[in-house]
């Protein structure tokens, strides 16, 4: 029961009472101090949201294939503006990130085998031009520029 309410039926509540929690068996004052407690406690949890919430950019996934012999083979790169990364060898972390967010292809354990599958059937499933005379494939995504679980999909062309 709020404070006016309690006022409206006659009860003069002491000045640091905000309201009165009323159960079947008991009642709980709650003062102006708890209340503002409270408030303070939820505005310093979004502040730190607010303050520790890693910056997502959008970006673009391209998937294309290498002709040369030189570092040839499937590729893919995740750039945004200030950021551009290479998702091949190297980092086996985002490698297996991209593929949980585009669950195209079965794992079969052998994490390159598997990105090779995977690139070539994400060229198939979201086309967007050609490169070294095959189909390359192309996405947007959210990502926060490092190598962690940020990756997310946003949308796709």
């Amino acid at each position: 029961m709020t404070r006016s309410a309690l006022e409206f039926w006659g009860h003069n509540p002491e000045p640091d009472v905000a309201y009165v929690i009323i159960n079947q068996r008991e009642r709980n004052v709650v003062t102006w101090d708890e209340v503002n407690e409270e408030k303070r406690e939820t505005q310093r949890k979004h502040l730190d949201e607010i303050r520790h919430a890693p910056v997502m950019r959008i970006s673009r996934l391209w998937v294309g294939y290498n002709p040369h012999f030189f570092f040839g083979g499937w590729f893919a790169v995740i750039e945004n503006v200030h950021h551009s990364e290479c998702v091949w060898g190297r980092t086996p972390i985002l490698m297996e990130r991209v593929m949980e967010l585009f669950p195209i292809t079965f794992r079969y354990g052998n994490l390159n085998e598997d990105f090779q599958m995977w690139c070539e059937a994400f060229s198939k499933t979201y086309p967007r031009g050609r490169y070294g005379g095959r189909q390359r494939g192309f996405a947007i995504v959210r990502w926060d520029g490092f190598r962690e679980l940020a990756l997310r999909k946003a949308a796709s062309r």
